[in-house]
């Protein structure tokens, strides 16, 4: 396997690449390496510049940047349905609790999601 990194911060960007891969700007480098177990944006080249490894830092900077990016979408989701709990919606009451127990779901949805999935995989459904 041969793997794309960018030679300022070390970091793994992508994976797959062929040979074919020489041909590339001056911040980059392609590796071949052993199998990579999970998410390659985990990865780090080593200090001796000749491979790659997994970087706890770095799995914790991409939580990070996947956390924001799902508290984003919480909060649009739950701004576009700010009309469920307006007094004058038309909804029953029956109809408007399962909008309030919706609205909870995504609230707590970030602490539940796994990460390893895409966001549209576990995000709560409407009513």
């Amino acid at each position: 396997m041969h793997v794309l990194i960018r030679k300022d911060t070390g970091h793994v960007i992508g994976n797959n690449y062929s040979e074919l891969s020489k041909e590339l700007p001056d911040l980059y480098v392609c590796l071949e390496v052993e199998e990579i177990e999970g998410d390659y944006n985990n990865y780090v080249i080593n200090e001796t510049g000749d491979g790659v490894e997994y970087s706890e830092e770095r799995f914790q900077e991409n939580i990070s940047v996947k956390m924001a990016e799902i508290k984003k979408i919480r909060n649009r989701i739950l701004s576009e349905s700010d009309w469920a709990m307006m007094s004058d919606n038309g909804l029953d009451e029956d109809t408007k609790q399962k909008w309030v127990a919706y609205r909870q779901e995504l609230r707590e949805w970030p602490k539940k999601h796994d990460f390893n999935l895409i966001w549209s995989a576990d995000i709560p459904k409407p009513p």
